[in-house]
């Protein structure tokens, strides 16, 4: 199966082919995005050792594990000398890699590093001595670690202040699939669905190439949808549970933290968040957090020109929040048919379009003609005052040139109509945001909506630019 997309991580990745030092490159990102996928095929000639964590997985069980891993890659699948902790373990690979001679670049993959690391105690040491005591003296290794608890890769391997203290040569985020990315995985399995149909997947799947890999031919999306999440074998129905456990082990609060701020799709501060789970606030919440940010299930949103306090956190995994919405308590008692016809389903369809602009910037900007601009974007909101009311802006897009695009954001299934009294809103957001942040700055408002504008009376003169479902696929 050959690797779809991901230009920009498998130059990177080919480069370090022709690096002439050893490298030791961290590739993190959510479980399913395709890490190991990625890692397989592009090294495939490459690799000469493999071995991959077991989950909650003892010593004793990652020993013999090795054990085979090094009879596969060594000994003609012969079993070798069992290794009793990691250092031996460590000390027999070492003696096989010395004996490969060459200049051309061998990979050593190792995957699902946190579960090894929570083996033993000093399974970290070992590694560390691994690398800093033979590997890194060898130009012809390349080192590859991968892990989907991308907090406990951040912080017990890219933060480490031991033995790893800024070794990683290399760091690469693997982020879900772009839409243009989905739609080229998509014709490539010789599914036919258009734009409109895979940005309505994508709102409910996000970019995650395992799920979209769960697509068939001939399906809708609604009875794709109904398959993976609402029949009682769902191949997706228990995905969530399993999720936040293999991550994030048996703690509750990162379940409940996500559950939490699937009911506020606005966004809750941290401080709202430890009054409505009744926690403490000198606990370690900042931690968890933290946590679900690096493993890419909620987002920190600062306003701009606001303060760092602030910030609001929100649920942005789409999967996590399509399940928290509509399946943990419904599977198994409605259809998706029935349920994508509520009124509850066309508010979410609004948040769930909200978060896939955010996730399209750089499309947004190109649409735009900005591209080329410097810029900065984010949210914005004010609680106004007695002089001016308050207001909450989505997006903007805050340029080098002295303009500001306001983005209102709207999905709808037909073109929008500005009446007159979204046309007065979009004016007190204007009015509201230059009155508080006293920009000198010219506001241009932008709508971006799946199927553009029906421009009449009220949007002449006031929408300066619309963007539809194509410009979102732009990159």
């Amino acid at each position: 199966m050959e690797i779809q997309g991901r230009e920009f991580e498998r130059q990177e990745m080919d480069d370090l082919l022709h690096s002439p030092k050893a490298e030791l490159v961290i590739i993190t990102g959510r479980r399913r995005v395709g890490k190991t996928f990625l890692i397989r095929n592009l090294y495939s000639k490459q690799m000469v050792f493999e071995f991959s964590g077991i989950y909650n997985g003892d010593l004793e069980e990652h020993m013999d594990r090795f054990n085979k891993a090094m009879g596969a890659f060594f000994y003609k699948g012969a079993y070798s000398f069992l290794p009793t902790d990691w250092y031996v373990a460590f000390d027999l690979l070492e003696k096989e890699l010395q004996r490969k001679g060459g200049k051309k670049k061998k990979v050593l993959f190792f995957d699902e590093l946190p579960w090894m690391g929570n083996s033993h105690p000093k399974f970290k040491k070992a590694f560390s001595n691994f690398w800093n005591n033979f590997a890194s003296k060898r130009t012809d290794l390349i080192v590859v670690i991968a892990g989907s608890s991308t907090s406990w890769m951040h912080h017990e391997i890219f933060k480490d202040r031991g033995g790893l203290f800024q070794r990683i040569t290399k760091r690469i985020f693997l982020e879900p699939f772009t839409l243009k990315e989905t739609e080229i995985f998509i014709k490539s399995r010789k599914l036919l669905f258009n734009r409109e149909s895979i940005l309505d997947l994508y709102m409910v799947f996000g970019g995650i190439p395992f799920y979209l890999d769960l697509l068939k031919k001939g399906e809708s999306v609604t009875q794709a949808i109904d398959r993976l999440f609402f029949r009682p074998n769902g191949e997706l129905k228990s995905e969530f549970g399993e999720l936040f456990k293999s991550l994030f082990g048996d703690s509750k609060i990162y379940h409940s933290t996500a559950t939490l701020l699937a009911q506020h799709q606005e966004g809750l501060s941290r401080n709202d968040l430890l009054a409505k789970l009744e926690l403490p606030s000198g606990g370690n919440f900042s931690q968890v957090l933290e946590d679900l940010e690096q493993c890419g299930f909620i987002t920190s949103l600062v306003p701009v020109g606001n303060k760092n306090k602030d910030k609001k956190f929100k649920l942005t995994d789409a999967y996590s929040l399509f399940y928290l919405r509509f399946v943990k308590n419904h599977a198994g008692q409605a259809k998706w048919e029935q349920l994508s016809k509520t009124q509850t389903w066309v508010s979410w369809s609004g948040i769930g379009f909200e978060n896939v602009c955010r996730r399209h910037i750089l499309p947004i900007k190109e649409a735009l003609k900005i591209s080329g601009i410097h810029s900065t974007h984010g949210s914005w909101h004010h609680r106004g005052t007695a002089e001016m009311p308050g207001a909450q802006i989505d997006l903007l897009i805050d340029r080098a040139d002295k303009v500001i695009n306001l983005c209102e954001i709207k999905y709808y299934n037909n073109k929008i109509l500005i009446t007159k009294e979204l046309a007065e809103d979009i004016r007190k957001k204007m009015a509201s945001f230059q009155f508080f942040t006293k920009t000198k700055k010219t506001l241009l408002p932008v709508l971006i909506a799946p199927y553009g504008l029906q421009e009449n009376i009220h949007s002449e003169g006031l929408i300066q630019k619309v963007l539809t479902t194509d410009d979102l696929f732009l990159l």
